[in-house]
C-alpha cells in the first residue's frame, strides 16, 4: 500500500498540476527545466553550458540537481543566471562518493569482473530509484518545480529517473542530452537504431571492424543487455505505480520512447558512422575552440623552452585519485626516461617524492589551449571523450590510458583513426607506457593522421550550442511529433518483424503441406489410372 506520506505528496502535487495547468510558451521566452540526474564532470557541465546559452537567447533555465553533487568540485556551480533547485537526497554524499571511488578503483586494479559489473549495475539501480523517490517525496520541491510551468525538459538518459519526474510534473515535451557517445545499449533501450552486426556495444573492446566471432560476441552482448533492460526497469515500473506516474502508459519501457528530439555530444568524426533519426543533434567537438595564448608565467615558459624534443602533455582527468602508489611510480619512472619534456597535470597531494628533471607537474591547466601550444607532441589521456577531442581538434597523437565504462571505447576509437595507442591500465609497466609514448612521437604517422582528422573535425559545421538552442526551440514551437519515428512505440517483436517472420514460417510450412498434400493425392491418382 502506498504510505501516508506518500499519498500526501501524490495529492498535493496532482492538485497543485491541476490549478496551474499547462501555460503557453511566455513571450519573454520559453521557462527550461535541465536535469542532469547526475552530477558528475560532462553529465553536469554540459548541460550546464546549454543551459547558459539558452538563457543568452531570452529563455528561463532552471537546473535541478542532488544535494550529493551540489558542492562537488564535479559539478557545475549554481550562478545569478541560472538557479538551482536541489533535492535532498537519502545518500550522504561520501557513501556514494566512496562507492564511486571503489568503483573506480577496481576497475582500474582489474577486479571489475562479470559478476562485479552486474553487481555494480544492480546498486546503480538502486540508487536511481531511491533518487526518484527522494525527489518526489520533497513536497517543497515538487510544488516549486510545477511553479515553474516548465514548457520543456532536458534530461540526462543515463540516470532515468529524471525521466519519470518529468512525466509526473506533466511537462510536455522533452529531450534527452547525452554528454558523449550514445551508448547502443542505451540506443536501444529508447528505441534508436544500433545494428550489432557493425554498431559494437559498450565496454566490449570492438571496433566498427568486427570478424565473425566478433560479432557474434556483440550480439550475445546486445541481448544479454536487453535481459538487463527488463530487470532494470522493474524497479522503475514498482516505483511509478506507486507515484502514480502517467498510469495511462503501462511501462516505463513505453515511457521512454516518449521524447521528441536526441542531443548527442558526439559526431562521425571520432565515432563510427551509424545511423541516427532526424531528430538526433551530433553536438561532438562543438565545445572545443582554437586555442588561446597562454599567460606569461611558469607553464609558459616550460612550454617555450621544451626545445626541438617537445612536450607530452599528461592529463588523466579527476579520476587519477583511484591509482595506487605504485602505478604512480611506474608513471614517473616512464616519464623519467622520456628525451621529451612532460607537463604532469596532477593533485598537488599525489606529487611523487622523485620526479625526473623534465617533469613539471601542475595542479590544473588549461587543457585544450596547451594541446594547442606549437611545442605539444603527444598527450597521454584517460580516454575521457574531451579530451579526444581536443587533442584531435589540436592534431596532437594520443596515448590513451583506459580507466573504465566509456574510456576503452573512446581509445579504441582513436586507435581506429589511427592516432593514438592504448595502454592497459591492469598490465601497465614503465617500459610499456615509455615505449608507447616513444611511438607516438617518433613514427610520423601517427601526426600525420592526427593532421588529417584535425582538418576533418575543424570541417564539420560548426553547429555547436546554437545548433542544440535551434533543436530545443524548434521541438518547443512544433513539438516532436514531425520527425519522431514509429518505431520508437513499437514493442520488440513488432520492430525486429518477429511477428512477420513467425507468421512467413508458419504461411510456409501450410504451404508446403497443402502442395506436398495436393501432389501426393494427384500421384496417387494418375498411378491408379495407370494401373
Amino acid at each position: 500500500m502506498i504510505s501516508t506520506a506518500r499519498s500526501a505528496a501524490i495529492v498535493c502535487t496532482s492538485f497543485a498540476l491541476v490549478l496551474l495547468g499547462t501555460s503557453p510558451i511566455p513571450s519573454d521566452g520559453a521557462n527550461i527545466l535541465v536535469f542532469p540526474g547526475l552530477g558528475e564532470a560532462t553529465h553536469s557541465l554540459v548541460p550546464r553550458m546549454l543551459g547558459e546559452r539558452l538563457v543568452d537567447r531570452g529563455h528561463n533555465v532552471t537546473i535541478v540537481t542532488s544535494s550529493i553533487f551540489v558542492n562537488s568540485s564535479w559539478h557545475a556551480s549554481p550562478s545569478e543566471r541560472i538557479p538551482f533547485v536541489v533535492y535532498k537526497s537519502i545518500y550522504e554524499r561520501e557513501y556514494i562518493l566512496g562507492t564511486i571511488e571503489n568503483f573506480i578503483n577496481k576497475s582500474v586494479n582489474g577486479e571489475m569482473s562479470v559478476k562485479e559489473h552486474f553487481k555494480q549495475l544492480s546498486q546503480g539501480t538502486e540508487f536511481f530509484t531511491a533518487e526518484l523517490e527522494s525527489v518526489l517525496g520533497d513536497y517543497e520541491v515538487m510544488y516549486r518545480l510545477i511553479e515553474g510551468k516548465y514548457d520543456i525538459a532536458l534530461i540526462d538518459p543515463f540516470a532515468l529517473f529524471p525521466l519519470l519526474v518529468v512525466e509526473r510534473l506533466r511537462i510536455p515535451l522533452m529531450i534527452p542530452h547525452c554528454p558523449g557517445t550514445l551508448p547502443p545499449p542505451l540506443a536501444r533501450l529508447f528505441g534508436l537504431p544500433s545494428n550489432p552486426s557493425y554498431v559494437p556495444d559498450g565496454m566490449t573492446g570492438l571496433s566498427h571492424r568486427m570478424s565473425f566471432m566478433e560479432r557474434l560476441q556483440n550480439t550475445l552482448s546486445s541481448a544479454g543487455y536487453i535481459v538487463f533492460k527488463y530487470l532494470f526497469l522493474n524497479g522503475f515500473n514498482e516505483k511509478r505505480h506507486l507515484w502514480n506516474v502517467n498510469p495511462q502508459i503501462s511501462t516505463a519501457d513505453a515511457l521512454m520512447k516518449r521524447y521528441d528530439a536526441w542531443l548527442v555530444n558526439s559526431n562521425f568524426v571520432l565515432d563510427y558512422s551509424r545511423p541516427f533519426l532526424p531528430h538526433t543533434g551530433l553536438l561532438g567537438g562543438s565545445l572545443i575552440r582554437p586555442a588561446s595564448s597562454i599567460p606569461p608565467g611558469v607553464l609558459l615558459d616550460f612550454l617555450e623552452g621544451a626545445g626541438d624534443s617537445g612536450v607530452v602533455l599528461v592529463s588523466l582527468g579527476s579520476f587519477v585519485t583511484s591509482m595506487d602508489e605504485k602505478k604512480l611510480q611506474i608513471l614517473t619512472e616512464a616519464f623519467a626516461k622520456l628525451p621529451n619534456q612532460v607537463l604532469w597535470r596532477l593533485p598537488t597531494e599525489l606529487t611523487p617524492s622523485k620526479l625526473g628533471n623534465n617533469t613539471l607537474v601542475v595542479p590544473w591547466i588549461p587543457q585544450n589551449d596547451v594541446l594547442g601550444h606549437p611545442n605539444v607532441v603527444a598527450f597521454v589521456s584517460n580516454g575521457g571523450g574531451l579530451g579526444g577531442y581536443e587533442a584531435t581538434y589540436q592534431g596532437v597523437p594520443i596515448v590513451s590510458i583506459p580507466f573504465f565504462t566509456d574510456h576503452p571505447d573512446n581509445a579504441i576509437r582513436l586507435v581506429s583513426k589511427g592516432i593514438g595507442v592504448i595502454v592497459n591500465i591492469q598490465s601497465i609497466t614503465t617500459e610499456i607506457l615509455y615505449n608507447a609514448i616513444k611511438e607516438v612521437t617518433s613514427e610520423p604517422s601517427f601526426k600525420l593522421e592526427a593532421q588529417r582528422w584535425s582538418e576533418v573535425l575543424r570541417d564539420f559545421p560548426d553547429k555547436g550550442l546554437d545548433y542544440a538552442c535551434f533543436i530545443v526551440e524548434y521541438v518547443i514551437k512544433h513539438g516532436g511529433d514531425i520527425t519522431r519515428a514509429k518505431g520508437q512505440s513499437m514493442t520488440g517483436y513488432q520492430y525486429y518483424l518477429v511477428d512477420v517472420c513467425l507468421f512467413l514460417i508458419i504461411a510456409f510450412h501450410v504451404f508446403e503441406f497443402v502442395f506436398l498434400s495436393v501432389f501426393f493425392n494427384v500421384k496417387k491418382v494418375i498411378m491408379e489410372k495407370i494401373h
